[in-house]
């Protein structure tokens, strides 16, 4: 009896495989399909955003720009600290944006600053400081800890000139980028997607979430970094992050003077988040998709061997366990 049993168990198999087969075609070929349009979807989602947030910094470029050239024609920004600073405390109030506003002289020293100095602090080593001394106009610096603020910003400087044209100090302002924060928590990403802003150096300054686990330390070893795409704009790349969870990566390029391109962010959106309803859908499709086609094929053994009662108690007791 286990032969035949075995026979009719294999032949019961064969005929719901080959009835599933061309269903099961078409519905992996539907889920390739939704795959991909998920795919497509995650990745204009982080583009977007990186979009939005370099749009949004180069607007922020050009408002400093403007604010800074203002200031470098003010005459308080000139000769007596306490008066200058004084009036950039006020002014800082206005523009809460700023980690800081301040102004050095020709070496560097700050002699100015809204935010108070508690000690002597030098910017001479600062390429933004560098580049407004040496081009003699508006200058991007890179990425940075502030010496005065301790935050994660991007500073920018503006020559002084005096009035044989020289340049006789430097007026800056530090952008506070927490504004990145902001951006993602605005967005409204799904759970898992981070965003993340790094430096020419390869240093983590911005991190959401969790910018306490990530910020300040150097990440240029990591697969997020080695394998970016280069180039300018924003391209993407689907890369395990920092954590090692594998995201839909969309990266931009930050401007700076000193190391064009070098300086990141990147946008990542988890890939389990996105593709899972995919995924759980197809497997439940299967499912239900083979044993519908189980009982059908039942149904039609037990009719063709109704005559049968001893062949018929062992499809039946085979289909009932």
């Amino acid at each position: 009896m286990r032969p035949s049993s075995l026979s009719l168990r294999a032949r019961l198999l064969l005929l719901v495989f080959f009835a599933v087969a061309p269903a099961m075609g078409l519905l992996f070929v539907s889920a390739a399909r939704e795959h991909q349009a998920a795919t497509n979807e995650a990745f204009e989602k982080a583009a977007g955003l990186a979009q939005l947030i370099i749009l949004d910094y180069e607007r922020l470029i050009d408002d400093t720009r403007g604010l800074l050239s203002v200031l470098s024609t003010v005459p308080e920004m000139r000769g007596d600290g306490a008066r200058c600073s004084a009036f950039l405390a006020q002014l800082h109030k206005q523009y809460p944006r700023y980690a800081n506003l301040g102004v050095s002289d020709r070496r560097g020293e700050i002699y100015c600053s809204a935010l108070p100095l508690r000690q002597r602090v030098t910017i001479a080593d600062r390429s933004y400081f560098r580049y407004a001394l040496e081009s003699r106009r508006f200058a991007v610096g890179d990425f940075q800890v502030g010496r005065v603020t301790g935050k994660a910003s991007v500073n920018f400087g503006y020559p002084i000139f005096d009035a044989t044209g020289e340049v006789r100090a430097v007026v800056f302002a530090a952008l506070d980028l927490a504004w990145f924060n902001r951006m993602a928590t605005a967005a409204q990403l799904p759970p898992g997607a981070t965003v993340t802003a790094v430096d020419h150096q390869g240093t983590v300054l911005v991190h959401y979430p969790e910018p306490e686990r990530w910020v300040g330390k150097n990440v240029s070893a990591t697969a997020l970094a080695r394998e970016r795409p280069a180039g300018q704009g924003v391209a993407t790349a689907l890369l395990p992050g920092l954590d090692g969870v594998v995201r839909f990566y969309a990266f931009a390029s930050l401007h700076t003077n000193s190391v064009p391109g070098q300086a990141y962010v990147a946008v990542g959106i988890p890939r389990q988040a996105v593709l899972a309803g995919v995924e759980d859908a197809l497997a439940r499709h299967l499912l239900i998709l083979v044993e519908e086609k189980r009982l059908e094929e039942t149904k039609s053994m037990r009719h063709k061997v109704a005559g049968n009662g001893g062949k018929r108690r062992e499809i039946l007791g085979w289909t009932s366990s």
